[in-house]
């Protein structure tokens, strides 16, 4: 049995919330990055297509890399958090 004082409870607490903190940060950036993508990503493409009808390409390659890569990461999230080695 381990003897857990409350020097060390109170030590985890504060990394736990220290993490929080980070992953709610982190969080926030990545929400935003996309909403600047979508603002952005029609115009720039406008601008650099050679025909206007090619200019959502690049949202669109976005969306599908996106979509794309969610259930590989879903997979490897899953077998981190079981802690189930691959290979």
């Amino acid at each position: 049995m381990i003897d857990v004082t409350a020097a060390d409870e109170f030590a985890n607490d504060a990394r736990a919330r220290s993490n929080v903190v980070r992953l709610a940060a982190a969080q926030a950036l990545s929400g935003a990055n996309s909403a600047v993508i979508f603002a952005t990503g029609s115009i720039v493409g406008a601008t650099l297509a050679p025909d206007i009808s090619l200019a959502t390409v690049p949202l669109s390659m976005f969306v599908v890399g996106l979509a794309t890569g969610t259930l590989p990461t879903g997979a490897i999230s899953r077998t981190a958090a079981l802690g189930i080695r691959l290979g």
